[in-house]
């Protein structure tokens, strides 16, 4: 099962949603997630808001997502 913690694991920390969708092929909305002030992200080097956490909906399509 991915969780933010194995997510921070693989990309050396906190990314924003829209890189979360485009490496696990889910489709987490605003509401699913719990956010950071913005920052750059490491992964598309825009400045966004990184996810610190997802609500139990998106934690489901993350464990969807790797079958």
């Amino acid at each position: 099962m991915t969780d933010v913690r194995k997510i921070r694991a693989r990309f050396g920390g906190s990314i924003c949603r829209r890189c979360i969708n485009r490496a696990y092929h889910v489709n987490l909305q605003p509401s699913e997630c719990r956010y950071s002030y913005p920052q750059r992200c490491p992964v598309c080097g825009q400045e966004r808001n990184l996810v610190l956490d997802v609500s139990h909906t998106g934690r489901w399509k993350l464990l969807r997502a790797e079958e």
